[in-house]
């Protein structure tokens, strides 16, 4: 069984979740890698822990591990979630240099980030965009 089926059998769990990355953490024979992180900010995310979604992207960028379209979709939530506009805007703005996938998920995101900060005119314009 890998730590990222585990996860995802304990994604409503927190503590469950808590103590399988505490394991994650101390065995230096597994390496994380950005599913199994995705996966722990997701959980994070649902169950609105914000903050630690937020401290596992940094450490996803402190180890130099590439995000994928899905883990920014999911800070991007994040930042939408907490009132950080400008930095989910960022985050969309760097997944769009980088080629990443940009789909009707991400930019329903983006648009939710902007409406929950009643940035009206950011969400029009970024909802146009893509039309």
């Amino acid at each position: 069984m890998t730590y990222n089926i585990l996860l995802k059998t304990h994604e409503k769990d927190l503590k469950e979740s808590l103590h399988v990355l505490k394991i994650l953490r101390e065995d230096r024979d597994i390496l994380p890698d950005i599913n199994t992180f995705t996966i722990l900010m997701d959980t994070f995310c649902g169950l609105e822990c914000y903050d630690s979604a937020y401290a596992l992207f940094k450490e996803i960028i402190k180890r130099g591990v590439e995000p994928t379209h899905v883990t920014c979709a999911i800070i991007i939530k994040v930042f939408g979630a907490t009132g950080r506009l400008d930095d989910a805007l960022h985050v969309y703005s760097v997944m769009k240099k980088k080629g990443l996938i940009m789909s009707e998920a991400i930019y329903s995101t983006v648009v939710q980030a902007c409406i929950a900060q009643e940035d009206y005119e950011k969400g029009l314009a970024e909802s146009t965009c893509w039309l």
